[in-house]
C-alpha cells in the first residue's frame, strides 16, 4: 500500500518531469520557429566567407587615346599555416617556400610557425616566383588535401609615362582611392563597382576551392579622356627642367591652351613626382603649382591697364607721357625702371614696359573701371578648371584700396594671380575675346 508521503513523493516527480518536457518543447519551439531564422544566418556566418572581387579602375587617356594611368593585374601570395595539419606536408611546404623566396629553411619554419594566421609570403610576385608558388602549392595538395598557400589576384595603380604629366593626374593611394588631380577629381567615374564572392569554409576556415557562390559581378570603372596632348606635354616638361637646371628657381611652371577651344595641351610643373613609387621628398612636388599658388604677375598685368585705356580712358595710345627718366616718387613708395625714360608714347610705353609712363597712363582710368576689366579678364576667381585645389588669386575691390594701389596693380603688385588665369587672359587677346572655361 502506497502512503500518503510516497504519493506526495510521485506526484512532485511527475510534475517535476512534466515542467522538464514543457521547458524541453518550448526549447525545440525556439530553437524551431521563432529563433529559426537567426541560428540558420550564425551557421552560415560560420560556414562561409565573403571575399571582395576588386574593380578594374578605369583608365585615364591623353587626347590622342595614350595610356598615361591603368590598372595592372597583380598576385599576391599569403600563408595560413593553421591550415596544414600532417608534419610533413608542414616541412615540405617550409622548405619549398624557403626555396623559392631565397630565404633559410628554418626561418620559414619559425616564421610559419609563430605567425599561425595569414602571412603574406610576396605582394605583386613576378611571373616567375608566382609560376614556382602554384606548382609547389598544386603538389603538395595532391599529396596531402591542404597546403595553406592562397593565392589573391588584385589590381595595382600603374603610370606608364612614369613622372610625365604627374601633378595633373595625381595619384591613388594602397587602396586604389584618387588623392589629387584627374584620378581624385573623377573618382566616382573611375573606381568602378567591386563585386562579392561568398566562399564556404570548414571547421577550421579553411576555403573549399568548389563550394563557392558569387554575389555580385565587378563593374569596371569608366576611362576618362583629358584634352592633354602627351607629346606636347615632353617638350614643355623637358625645357622646364632644363630651365630650372640652368637658373634654379624654387620651381617652373608652364600651362599652353589652345585659344580656340580653351583645351589645355600641356600643363606642368617642375620638380615633379613619380607617381608609381612616391617617396617622402616628394611632398612639395605633388603640388600642381599651376593652379594652386599665386603670385605677383608684374609686367605681364599691364595687358589690363592697356585694355582699360583704350575702353574707357580719353588717352590717345599715340600721345606721349613724361617716363620720370625711370624714377617715380608716390607718397614714400618709389617706383623705378631699368633703363631712364624721358618722354615716350603710350604704345612704347607697353611694348617697352615702362614703369613709370604706365603708372601715369593708368591714372587716366577711373578705379572702378579698372577693377572690372581686371575682372573681366577673369583675374580674382576661379578659371573652373575640373581639377582639385584651384585657388582664385587676389584681387581687392577698389573701396578698399589705398593710395598707392592703383599705381601698383596698374604695373601688376598688390595683385596675385595663378599661371593658369595669365594664360586665360591672353588666350582672350589671342581669339578675339572669349575668356574660355579651361
Amino acid at each position: 500500500m502506497i502512503s500518503r508521503t510516497d504519493s506526495r513523493r510521485f506526484v512532485l516527480f511527475f510534475l517535476l518531469m512534466f515542467a522538464l518536457v514543457v521547458a524541453l518543447w518550448i526549447r525545440l519551439f525556439s530553437v524551431q520557429i521563432i529563433d529559426k531564422r537567426n541560428l540558420r544566418e550564425r551557421a552560415h556566418r560560420q560556414q562561409s566567407q565573403i571575399r571582395i572581387i576588386p574593380a578594374r579602375r578605369g583608365r585615364i587617356l591623353d587626347a590622342n587615346g595614350e595610356v598615361l594611368a591603368e590598372d595592372k593585374l597583380t598576385e599576391s601570395f599569403y600563408l595560413s599555416a593553421m591550415e596544414i595539419e600532417d608534419a610533413d606536408a608542414f616541412d615540405s611546404v617550409a622548405c619549398g617556400l624557403a626555396k623559392i623566396l631565397s630565404v633559410p629553411s628554418d626561418t620559414m619554419t619559425r616564421l610559419m610557425k609563430r605567425y599561425g594566421g595569414y602571412y603574406t609570403l610576396v605582394e605583386d610576385a613576378s611571373l616567375e616566383t608566382s609560376r614556382a608558388i602554384q606548382e609547389l602549392k598544386e603538389r603538395i595538395e595532391k599529396r596531402y588535401l591542404y597546403s595553406g598557400i592562397h593565392k589573391q589576384i588584385s589590381y595595382k595603380r600603374y603610370y606608364p609615362h612614369g613622372a610625365l604629366l604627374s601633378q595633373v593626374i595625381g595619384y591613388t593611394d594602397e587602396k586604389r582611392h584618387g588623392k589629387d588631380g584627374v584620378e581624385r577629381q573623377y573618382e566616382d567615374f573611375l573606381a568602378g563597382t567591386d563585386g562579392k564572392v561568398e566562399i564556404f569554409v570548414d571547421a577550421l576556415r579553411r576555403p573549399h576551392t568548389v563550394f563557392r557562390r558569387k554575389l555580385s559581378w565587378p563593374i569596371s570603372g569608366a576611362d576618362v579622356k583629358l584634352t592633354v596632348d602627351i607629346q606636347l606635354q615632353r617638350i614643355v616638361e623637358e625645357e622646364l627642367e632644363s630651365a630650372y637646371k640652368k637658373w634654379h628657381p624654387e620651381d617652373v611652371r608652364a600651362v599652353v591652351l589652345d585659344p580656340r577651344t580653351g583645351k589645355v595641351l600641356a600643363m606642368a610643373t617642375y620638380p615633379t613626382f613619380d607617381p608609381n613609387r612616391i617617396m617622402r621628398k616628394d611632398s612639395t612636388s605633388l603640388r600642381n603649382r599651376v593652379i594652386m599658388d599665386r603670385f605677383e604677375p608684374g609686367s605681364v598685368f599691364k595687358l589690363v591697364c592697356a585694355s582699360s585705356v583704350i575702353q574707357y580712358s580719353t588717352f590717345d595710345l599715340t600721345d606721349t607721357v613724361d617716363c620720370g627718366d625711370g624714377v617715380m616718387q608716390i607718397y614714400d613708395c618709389k617706383i623705378t625702371d631699368h633703363h631712364k625714360y624721358h618722354r615716350e608714347t603710350g604704345y612704347d610705353c607697353f611694348v617697352k614696359s615702362i614703369n613709370v609712363g604706365t603708372v601715369n597712363i593708368s591714372s587716366s582710368v577711373p578705379k572702378d573701371k579698372f577693377y572690372d576689366m581686371a575682372r573681366a579678364y577673369g583675374f580674382g576667381a576661379k578659371t573652373g578648371i575640373d581639377s582639385p585645389g584651384e585657388v582664385s588669386g587676389w584681387l581687392e575691390m577698389p573701396k578698399n584700396w589705398t593710395g598707392v594701389s592703383m599705381s601698383y596693380i596698374s604695373i601688376g603688385y598688390e595683385v596675385d594671380v595663378t599661371a593658369l588665369q595669365v594664360a586665360c587672359a591672353y588666350c582672350a587677346i589671342a581669339n578675339g575675346g572669349i575668356l574660355w572655361r579651361p
